[in-house]
């Protein structure tokens, strides 16, 4: 478990650049603008300072409460165990939430501070931080806030596309039913559109695009995907290097329905000829050595091995790796006793090439008449398996 902390700092070294911007474009000599929170105190117009003390009283207090909990001073000398983490974060999660209340009531109190975007980008992280630690009661706030945020012109770009590409990093991990991360997808595609309409030479943004294009695929939208990538492929936005990564990408859908070529004499030996495994339900499973999902994929996959290889099911491997050595030993150790392609090139492997595979692990199931069926084969495995089993050849 790791230890938490309150902020990643990208947002607010963004804000930071901003202000800094727009301190460079005054002229020189020229004080910055005072803002409401600084105009006459309305119970004292000869003071001045009233409404001013209240918002920087409130800001001192947002700053304190943003502070996490200090670390007892015993793990210096014993190192935690789980259960005292997951207890210290969940203490920081309860002083997050407090924290994000005070956020969202600065800003909204004194809307015109200096300080208001600051708070909102605050509460922005404080939100993130709950869900870091496992507490989703906020989901929908910080949803909402993102939204605001990527949508809000006043925001610099910098800030508005950080916040958008934070909230792509994080939306696989959100505990979602099929239909809701479909919604999702649909909300952040959304956003990368709009953003992309007002700055179309950011790079990030199809970046975003194609991020969301992988996901849709592996949440079954085989066909918002392809239109998507397809998309990419004919908008004059498009330079011409992501026009090419969309058209590599969309190799595999042209592949998706029908007879899937691939013949090799495996790492072992052994020759491999799909044309030659008719008949069975094969899994194409692209994997290397130094990618962790892969491996942790491994216990799933040999389940699903044992289990269905006596019922007509076989898979065979495309290794990513460079360092014949490493997989010799992955494969003995871990006993993964199916065929595995290797020709040391990493990404560069002659069939992740010519399939059009970006990234790992990838899982392909091919039918029992050799057509290819399923481009992303590891949501709901072994029920896939058993679709497949269940047609006659």
């Amino acid at each position: 478990m790791q230890f938490f902390h309150f902020e990643t700092m990208a947002l607010m070294a963004a804000l930071a650049v901003s202000s800094l911007s727009a301190a460079a474009q005054r002229p020189a000599g020229q004080p910055p603008a005072r803002s409401a929170a600084a105009s006459t105190d309305p119970v004292n117009p000869t003071k001045g300072t009233g409404r001013t003390n209240q918002a920087d009283q409130a800001w001192q207090g947002l700053l304190k409460a943003s502070e996490p909990a200090p670390r007892p001073s015993g793990w210096q000398v014993t190192p935690p165990s789980e259960a005292e983490i997951q207890k210290y974060n969940q203490t920081n999660a309860g002083l997050a939430k407090i924290a994000a209340a005070k956020a969202n009531e600065f800003y909204s109190r004194f809307p015109e501070h200096s300080k208001a975007k600051e708070a909102r980008i605050r509460e922005l992280l404080l939100l993130n931080a709950l869900f870091q630690l496992d507490d989703l009661s906020q989901m929908s706030r910080l949803e909402t806030v993102e939204k605001n945020l990527w949508e809000d012109a006043s925001f610099n770009e910098d800030i508005r596309l950080q916040v958008l590409a934070n909230a792509l990093q994080r939306a696989p991990f959100v505990p979602r039913t099929e239909a809701g991360f479909s919604a999702d997808l649909t909300r952040l595609e959304q956003g990368a559109l709009k953003l992309q309409k007002e700055y179309p030479r950011r790079l990030e943004l199809f970046e975003n695009l194609l991020k969301v294009a992988s996901y849709r695929l592996h949440n079954d939208e085989v066909e918002k995907a392809r239109l998507m990538l397809t998309a990419m492929t004919n908008s004059p936005a498009a330079t011409e290097k992501v026009q090419e990564i969309a058209r590599f990408e969309l190799k595999k859908f042209d592949l998706l329905g029908k007879s899937l070529k691939l013949k090799f004499t495996a790492f072992d030996g052994r020759e491999v000829d799909l044309e030659k495994m008719r008949g069975k339900v094969v899994m194409i499973d692209f994997w290397a050595t130094w990618c962790g999902p892969c491996l942790a994929a491994i216990p799933k996959v040999k389940t699903a091995y044992d289990k269905f290889r006596p019922k007509g099911f076989e898979i065979v491997g495309i290794n990513l790796d460079s360092d014949p050595a490493r997989v010799t030993q992955l494969v003995e150790s871990s006993k993964l006793t199916w065929p595995h392609h290797f020709d040391g090139q990493g990404y560069e492997n002659q069939f992740a090439q010519d399939f059009g595979v970006p990234s790992i692990p990838t899982m392909w199931l091919v039918d029992r008449k050799g057509i290819l069926r399923e481009l992303s084969a590891d949501r709901g495995l072994e029920q896939k398996i058993e679709r497949l089993l269940a047609e006659n050849p």
